[in-house]
């Protein structure tokens, strides 16, 4: 776990930026795990604010949506491996989308809310992390779930002229 610093911190800040009260719900469930006495020990290895990692490896997934989470959280799919980044695609058939999904990889998405799925990526090697937050776990804590993603969370960094420009409803 101490070789996956690096990364996980890496992806913690994209939750931030991406989802700040996801990060927040996360952030404070760490927090609490590494002062109690029965987990602080495996708890200040585990460096994701996430709740839970998959690891899903040379496999399809079949389409299919989340059901351990909430609607408004995100969970965050990284990819690596040998593959081929043409021949791989995340499906989102709700939205009509297949996206390139090669090695290097970050999509987050609502997992409750979409239909997501990867069908067969061709030669090579494809491992994917999924990485989750457990509804249980949360209420478990009583922390506060945070609230879903809106443009009105971004409005204060950009400029009014922006705003006013691309529509933004505050």
């Amino acid at each position: 776990m101490e070789e996956t610093t690096e990364p996980e911190e890496f992806l913690n800040y994209v939750l931030l930026l991406i989802h700040p009260s996801l990060y927040k719900t996360g952030s404070s469930i760490l927090q609490i795990l590494r002062g109690l006495q029965d987990t602080a020990d495996i708890a200040s290895l585990w460096t994701s604010v996430f709740t839970g990692i998959a690891v899903i490896s040379n496999r399809e997934t079949p389409t299919h949506v989340d059901y351990n989470g909430r609607p408004e959280w995100y969970d965050l799919l990284t990819v690596k491996g040998s593959h081929s980044s043409r021949s791989t695609r995340l499906d989102l058939p709700e939205m009509g989308l297949s996206l390139a999904y090669g090695p290097g990889t970050v999509v987050a998405l609502s997992g409750q809310v979409f239909q997501h799925g990867v069908r067969f990526w061709g030669d090579g090697d494809r491992i994917c992390y999924a990485r989750f937050m457990r509804e249980e776990v949360r209420k478990r804590f009583d922390i506060g779930p945070g609230d879903w993603m809106t443009q009105s969370h971004y409005a204060e960094y950009l400029s009014e002229e922006f705003r006013q420009m691309k529509g933004f409803i505050i």
